[in-house]
Order: C-alpha cells, then sequence, then structure tokens
C-alpha cells in the first residue's frame, strides 16, 4: 500500500493559511415580535424522542450584498433543540425575492448554541440575548438556470450569524 500523504495534493497551495472566501450578502430573517405574531408562526412540537422541536415562520426580512439587494419572501426554519447539549439544529428554507423581481430559493442548515443553562429556550421563549452564542449556517441557493443570479447555483456559503431584537441576521461568505 502506498503512502496517502505523499500521494495527496496540496489543495490550499494559493492559500496556506485556510480557504478563501467572498462576502456575497447579508441575510436578515425578522422574528415574530408580538403575541399575535409569534402564535401565527410558531407550531410547537415540544419534547420528542429526537429533541425539542418546533417550525417557525419568517414574516419577512431583506438581503442586501455588492451584487443582489431584496426581500425575504418567505421562510420557515424547522428547530430542534438537542436535549445531549441544548444546542439549537437549524433545517431552514426561504424564498427570496429581490428588488428586480427574481425569485431565489436559499437553503441552510448550522447551529446556534452559547455556554449557558438552557440557553435555547431561554433564547427562543424569553427574549434572552446572547451576544457570544456560536451561530453558524452551510448555505445554498437555487436560482433561475441562465438568469442573472445563475452565479449563485455553483456556490457553497457559509453564514456567520448573531440574533438581535429583529430577529437572526448573518454576513454569507461563499467559499471559494
Amino acid at each position: 500500500m502506498s503512502d496517502w500523504r505523499k500521494e495527496r495534493p496540496n489543495l490550499l497551495v494559493e492559500n496556506p493559511e485556510g480557504l478563501k472566501y467572498e462576502y456575497i450578502m447579508t441575510f436578515l430573517g425578522y422574528s415574530p415580535s408580538t403575541p399575535e405574531e409569534q402564535a401565527q408562526c410558531f407550531q410547537i412540537f415540544g419534547e420528542t424522542p429526537g429533541g425539542f422541536k418546533m417550525v417557525g415562520r419568517s414574516p419577512g426580512g431583506y438581503i442586501e450584498g455588492p451584487k443582489i439587494k431584496g426581500v425575504v419572501h418567505e421562510g420557515a426554519d424547522w428547530l430542534t433543540i438537542r436535549q445531549a447539549d441544548d444546542t439549537v439544529c437549524l433545517d431552514c428554507r426561504n424564498t427570496l425575492k429581490t428588488d428586480d423581481g427574481e425569485m431565489i430559493l436559499m437553503e441552510y442548515t448550522g447551529y446556534i448554541s452559547a455556554d449557558a443553562e438552557n440557553f435555547a429556550k431561554r433564547w427562543m421563549f424569553q427574549g434572552e440575548s446572547f451576544p457570544d452564542a456560536y451561530f453558524r449556517t452551510a448555505i445554498f441557493f437555487t436560482a433561475a438556470k441562465d438568469g442573472k443570479y445563475d452565479w449563485l447555483n455553483r456556490l457553497i456559503c457559509i453564514g456567520v450569524g448573531k440574533m438581535d431584537a429583529r430577529g437572526g441576521y448573518y454576513d454569507i461568505y461563499a467559499v471559494l
């Protein structure tokens, strides 16, 4: 058997410190802010064998970057709070409508966690702020083939997120 380490290509020759990336856009998904909005937007399933489950619809939001601008047309987050470590596991889909009328599907998964007892429920249901929470997502886009935003179809992106009173927002970077 050959030594695989000698045969392994040097994948990061251009940037030996790490991966290259490019800022694509900022995304803000509004959180329901009133009890009425919360009643309409949240479907809570509660504790299940796989963790605490809920679905949250987004009442809107916006996107803006150097080559794109628009609104969050519709969206929903399928959230699971893992019992083992109180991490919020995201499974989200949003439809985006650009200012020039194009529709784009944005899908992402990721994690939100913080070093605080009962972090997830305190954050989601009591509105507590956790500015140092770990909030990362892996994002994929689907746009019209050969359309103005076709370039998004070939990207793997990461989102670095924060939460505030408005909702969840991420700076989105394409991994080059």
